[in-house]
Order: structure tokens, then C-alpha cells, then sequence
């Protein structure tokens, strides 16, 4: 069915999503959310008016959100509105119904933006709308609104990724678009190319197969994606390991699905700040294929893995796995790829401070 409509759809629709995609690293400004509540607002008032809200694409553009919503079973009622005012597209929601807005989730695009420079991309269409459908999906407005820009801007990246990668649509041109819309490092806000694209691209390798299960772990170098590297040998087998998951808000249900996809024993203890999960600590007594393979698994899942290293020696830990997140970490170590682990042979060293 979804195919079906976006190809029906295509003449039509394909002008009015490149709004978003070229000015979508604006989507949390001020401005912007200042925008997109007057849209909401004309919205509804021409609506109780008996009028019909004008707008290129508008309906269209509902039915592909809604088609979207559909394959990750996401319920929520969610609101398309085409208006001038916003640059570009955004997510927004309202909690409850005040200066002529009602209640509800929204998704505001500006259709004369799109006119003027629609690529007519279908992949850009996908992903943009799937990134503003992220936001509502990870309740970046309620439950999560404490997460910062930064984590939840990858989030909707990756969830963007994988839904790219379950309709079989172009990795390349999703890496095309990243490189239009994101900075060259990484800032407060918003992720950088690279790291965007990293996690997009393991969103989507991990999700343009859904029949693919875990006997075999799987991923595309995103620093060389024509090479595909494989461990054939089963899922990590982690049996008499104390694999230990600190929990944070930032990865959603992404660790806690793949933990429990890859059949772990494991235990949970509180994170202590929101940053995504970075790290991997081991002791030197598991076996450290096994902690590649683990590795490989969250890379393929799209959390934004740094560094393996062992554990602190402080915790006289023996025969454990951790998984972690720390600032020192984020800042100081690039993302790994695939081939970066592949190419490991021990956990590194622990150096306090870095």
C-alpha cells in the first residue's frame, strides 16, 4: 500500500517535502516553533470557519505521514499543516488546547520554500518526514523534553534510517541529504555529518532487512559502504558474563531491544547523565570476540559506540561486560566503525580522564 500511494502520489508530492530537507537543521529554533504555532493557529481558525486550509500537497502529505506512522506501528494522531511561515518543516506539539490551538501532535512544512527547490527525491521525502515523526515517536516534547537537542536530533536521524532502510530506499541518497543538512562537527544541538550519517547508516543496515535475525550479525562500514563486513558464527555467546547496561533516556528502547534480541542475561543499573550509550568496558577475561560481536550488534543497531576499553581497575570487576556513556568519552573519541572493531584485537587500556 505505501508503495503504491508514493508512487501515485509522486507527480504532486514530490515538491513538497525538499522544504524541509535543506533547512532541517533549523527545525528546534525559536524562531521556527514560534512559527510553527502560528500556522497551527490559522490552521484551526480557517478550519472553524468552514474553510479549507490551502496548501500544496497538504493532504498528500498526511497520507504519507500516516502511511509512515503505519509500518512502525505508531499510533498517535498526528497533524499535517503546509504554511508559508515555518522555513522548513517541524515537529511540534501541543499539550493542551490555548490561543486557538488545540490539543495534539503536529508536523508544520512551508510549501512555497519547496516550489522554489524541490529535488523531487523520494528518499529525502522518506527520511525527512520519518525524522519529524521521530520526534513525536520519542515524546521529544514530554516525556524526553529533557534530553538535549543533540541526542534528540540523532535519535530522529536514526529512527530516519532505519525507515529508509525497511522501505528498501537509496543509503546513498539518505547520505546526500545528511551531507546538505547537518554541520561539519558536531555542536550543542545538532550532530555533524559524520555522526549523523553514522547512525543513519546503521539504523538502515540494521533495518533493510527486518526478516534478518541475530545468528548473524551484519553491518556496512559507513566510512566505506561498498564493504560489507560479516561474523557468520552466531550472536555473542556471553554465558557466565555479567553484561551490565547503565539505562539513559537517550536510547529510547534501542539497547534494551537489542539485549534482549540477542537473548542476554543482563542487569540494569541507573545512567548518570543523558548522553547515549558510548562505550563498551570489558575485563580481560572475556573473551573478546564475543565483545566485538557485541560491538558490531549496537554499531548495526545505531548507537554511536566510541571506545572499548577495559574496565576501572577500581572496580575489581571480573568476568563483565558494561555498557556506558561518559562525557570524556564523547568528547575525546571519534565514532567506530564496523572495520574499526573488526580490526581490534583487546579491549584498550583504561586511562582515567580521557
Amino acid at each position: 500500500m505505501f508503495f503504491h500511494l508514493c508512487s501515485s502520489l509522486w507527480g504532486n508530492f514530490r515538491c513538497v517535502i525538499t522544504t524541509a530537507v535543506t533547512l532541517m537543521s533549523l527545525s528546534t529554533g525559536v524562531i521556527a516553533q514560534d512559527n510553527a504555532k502560528i500556522c497551527e493557529r490559522k490552521y484551526w481558525t480557517l478550519t472553524l470557519d468552514g474553510q479549507v486550509p490551502a496548501g500544496i500537497g497538504q493532504n498528500e502529505a498526511q497520507e504519507i505521514v500516516t502511511e509512515l506512522q503505519a509500518i512502525r506501528d505508531y499510533t498517535a494522531k498526528i497533524k499535517v499543516i503546509s504554511c508559508d511561515l515555518t522555513p522548513q518543516a517541524i515537529a511540534d506539539q501541543q499539550l493542551s488546547e490555548s490561543d486557538g490551538i488545540k490539543k495534539g501532535r503536529y508536523i508544520v512544512f512551508n510549501p512555497t520554500w519547496v516550489r522554489q527547490t524541490a529535488t523531487g527525491n523520494r528518499t529525502e521525502t522518506i527520511f525527512v518526514f520519518s525524522h519529524e515523526i521521530a520526534h513525536h515517536f520519542y515524546d521529544h516534547f514530554f516525556t524526553n523534553s529533557d534530553l538535549e537537542d543533540f541526542d534528540k536530533e540523532l535519535q530522529a536521524d536514526s529512527f530516519a534510517g532505519c525507515m529508509v532502510g525497511q522501505l528498501g530506499l537509496s543509503p546513498e541518497a539518505m547520505e546526500t541529504l545528511l551531507r546538505q543538512i547537518r554541520p561539519e562537527v558536531d555542536s550543542a544541538d545538532y550532530p555533524s555529518i559524520e555522526t549523523s550519517t553514522h547512525a543513519a547508516l546503521a539504523a538502515y543496515n540494521h533495518c533493510v532487512d527486518s526478516s534478518v535475525d541475530s545468528n548473524v550479525l551484519a553491518s556496512v562500514d559507513p566510512t566505506n559502504p561498498s564493504e560489507n563486513l560479516k561474523i557468520d558464527d552466531g550472536p555473542p555467546n556471553l554465558a557466565g558474563v555479567r553484561v551490565l547496561y547503565f539505562s539513559k533516556a537517550a536510547d529510547a528502547d534501542s539497547v534494551f531491544d537489542l539485549l534482549d534480541a540477542l537473548r542476554l542475561n543482563y542487569e540494569v543499573a541507573n545512567g548518570q547523565n543523558p548522553l547515549q550509550t558510548n562505550e563498551l568496558t570489558c575485563t580481560i577475561d572475556v573473551p573478546f570476540l564475543e565483545v566485538k560481536k557485541l560491538a558490531i550488534a549496537l554499531i548495526q543497531r545505531g548507537i554511536p559506540l566510541r571506545s572499548i576499553h577495559e574496565a576501572w581497575k577500581g572496580t575489581d570487576a571480573v568476568n563483565r561486560i558494561s555498557l556506558e556513556a561518559r562525557y570524556e568519552t564523547q568528547r575525546d573519541r571519534e565514532l567506530l566503525s564496523v572495520s574499526d572493531v573488526m580490526g581490534m584485537d583487546s579491549c584498550l587500556p583504561f586511562k582515567p580522564g580521557y
